[in-house]
């Protein structure tokens, strides 16, 4: 039952997306990596396997901001800093996939792959079928609960045709809650890892820019984001997400605004 109502949402989805502004894909592949993002977070920050293969939360979680701050302002930083950010989350991905099937089960690898997903297509990187993307971000965003999951499929497509709904509405949807009012799956993820971290200052913020926010900062913003609510902290979420590229220098170069312009061209 459920696989022929993935199967007819996702190509709902699919037929929406055809022929839209690149903003809107946007908004639609950056708010589906968001929900299914505490998956990978709270695999990252407590599961034994994350820490015996070396796997940081860090670059999906940039993956995930720097495309949430292209949706909020497009600029030629937060564009350059996605595609950089896209980049080194798949290299993320990449190691993490090659561990083993276990992650399938986990959903961790996929959550992690549609914020890397949702990079690329914020940050412009050149792909042979770009309006491809933000569909693609839905896809591994649901599978993130695991391969036969089905159900929680239903719910993540769902979510992104109430996305499209609303943009079809004039909405600017990257304002609002991320589920929209309904109950959000992955609940249990994000309270574990507001345990962890929500009290805490957090070491990146403080070092980025993160001293007024009081606890931390990635923290801070994800909760924002669940509830649609204000972000009082986007200079500080810019200049975290330019302090991370500048960090990854020898992996991957950010190219300048002409570079950018004569990729277009």
């Amino acid at each position: 039952m459920y696989s022929d109502q993935v199967k007819e949402r996702s190509q709902k989805l699919e037929a929406w997306l055809k022929g839209r502004s690149r903003e809107a894909g946007v908004a639609i592949a950056a708010r589906s990596a968001l929900r299914v993002l505490p998956v990978f977070w709270n695999w990252a920050e407590t599961s034994p396997q994350a820490k015996e293969w070396e796997v940081s939360s860090l670059l999906p979680l940039w993956a995930n901001l720097a495309t949430w701050l292209v949706a909020m302002r497009r600029s030629e930083d937060n564009r350059a800093m996605a595609e950089a950010a896209s980049q080194h989350a798949g290299e993320c991905g990449a190691v993490m996939g090659n561990k083993g099937e276990e992650l399938e089960k986990l959903g961790a690898l996929h959550a992690a792959t549609a914020g890397s997903m949702a990079a690329l297509h914020a940050g412009e990187a050149y792909t042979p079928d770009p309006d491809k993307i933000p569909f693609l971000t839905v896809l591994y965003a649901s599978i993130s609960d695991g391969m036969g999951h089905q159900k929680m499929a239903v719910q993540i497509y769902d979510a992104a045709l109430r996305d499209c709904a609303l943009i079809d509405r004039g909405k600017q949807v990257i304002y609002e809650p991320l589920w929209l009012g309904e109950k959000n799956p992955f609940e249990s993820d994000w309270k574990a890892l507001s345990v962890k971290l929500g009290p805490k200052k957090s070491f990146l913020g403080g070092l980025f820019g993160g001293k007024p926010t009081g606890t931390n900062l990635w923290w801070d913003w994800y909760q924002r984001a669940l509830d649609g609510r204000g972000q009082i902290h986007l200079e500080n979420l810019e200049a975290m997400s330019w302090k991370i590229g500048q960090s990854f220098p020898l992996m991957y170069i950010i190219p300048s605004p002409e570079e950018r312009a004569q990729r277009k061209a």
